[in-house]
């Protein structure tokens, strides 16, 4: 089955406003290192199809499927049109559901993991898969090709793909009214995003840095203009609880310089949970006109391979079942994160498992809900 988009799933019935609602809560539900060993098992990739070398070097006959088990594969990207790498996922998650219990889980794969990439025969960030694999198939070859690294650096079979650009990402969000998170701790991000913030968003603010006679002397050296002081701005989420509309929900979970990109990885999950909160809040699904605008925004920036005849076995299994017990994993490179940092041969900063094989990563994904 191929990557069909959002529409095409709403031309397969003819749905009433209550089943638009019930698929939104599904998008909310499921939307928002390498090491030097490949087994190769003998296989001639020069005389391969790009797909077959794909499926013979990442097979997936050796995952047992748990049938009670359902694994999607989420990817966040700025877009297609964005002509800064647009199609480099910055959100690679995995929700997991399990459907005897309830339970819910998130495991994010930091974008940073060095992998191999059939085709170019070398490793790349993991980020990378989803642009190559649309070189190589476009409208749904980034989802199926991040598919199936993704499958098997976790070790699982994971059931279906979802794509979203970050275009949708803020119009939903604006359109369910914000997303409301709750922050032990401020949060300032004032590195990234200094050319960037809006004027009248109590999310930004402006401020004065002054560089030093080092970063002057760089800069000078670099044949880029110095200047002893100059204005940016910064995103200040502050503490306790917050609604961030759109745009600072969007910059919210991109923010990576002041932290880490494992940090954005947790606060992504805490912005999906959020939003799956307010999806299912009293009124929002019921609202007609918000459910036509969340739609609308869907069809353009919303690719996914699940199956139209399934989707209303989704409805069904989300209408009839309570999501508890929700456990988080962001692997990282902490005592015991699985990863360790290194530098690849042109010198950039990548992320390897430790051990240099997914054995343990494999594992905690397979376990997580023991």
């Amino acid at each position: 089955m191929g990557m069909v988009s959002f529409k095409s799933l709403l031309h397969f019935k003819k749905v009433s406003i209550a089943v638009l609602a019930i698929v939104f809560v599904l998008f909310c539900v499921f939307a928002f290192r390498f090491g030097s060993i490949i087994n190769v098992g003998g296989v001639n990739e020069s005389s391969l199809p790009f797909w077959e070398k794909v499926a013979a070097l990442f097979p997936l006959s050796e995952y047992k499927k748990d049938p009670q088990r359902l694994d999607v594969l989420i990817l966040g990207l700025r877009g297609e049109d964005d002509p800064n790498a647009g199609l480099l996922a910055d959100m690679l998650m995995v929700v997991s559901y399990k459907k005897n219990t309830g339970q819910l889980a998130l495991i994010s794969i930091p974008r940073d993991l060095y992998v191999y990439i059939p085709g170019i025969n070398k490793k790349e960030r993991l980020n990378f898969s989803y642009a190559y694999g649309e070189s190589q198939e476009h409208g749904g070859g980034g989802p199926k090709l991040s598919k199936r690294l993704i499958s098997h650096i976790i070790g699982l079979d994971i059931d279906y793909a979802i794509s979203i650009d970050f275009r949708a990402f803020q119009e939903i969000v604006d359109i369910l009214g914000g997303v409301t998170i709750y922050r032990d701790t401020p949060f300032i991000e004032d590195k990234q995003w200094q050319g960037e913030g809006e004027e009248g968003n109590p999310f930004w603010y402006k401020k004065t840095i002054v560089d030093s006679p080092a970063q002057i002397s760089k800069k000078f050296v670099a044949g880029e203009k110095a200047e002893k002081e100059k204005e940016i701005w910064a995103l200040h989420i502050p503490e306790g609880r917050s609604t961030l509309d759109g745009s600072a929900a969007l910059y919210y979970v991109r923010s990576r310089f002041t932290t880490s990109d494992f940090d954005r990885c947790r606060r992504q999950q805490e912005v999906l949970l959020a939003l799956k909160d307010k999806a299912f809040s009293l009124g929002v699904l019921t609202n007609p006109f918000k459910i036509l605008k969340i739609t609308n925004s869907l069809k353009r920036h919303l690719r996914t391979d699940i199956p139209p005849e399934k989707i209303f076995d989704f409805i069904e299994l989300l209408h009839s079942s309570k999501i508890s017990n929700v456990k988080r994993k962001v692997f990282d490179t902490t005592s015991q994160g699985l990863l360790y940092e290194t530098r690849s041969q042109d010198d950039s900063y990548v992320l390897l498992p430790v051990g240099n094989n997914f054995n343990k990563i494999q594992e905690a994904c397979q376990n997580i809900f023991q």
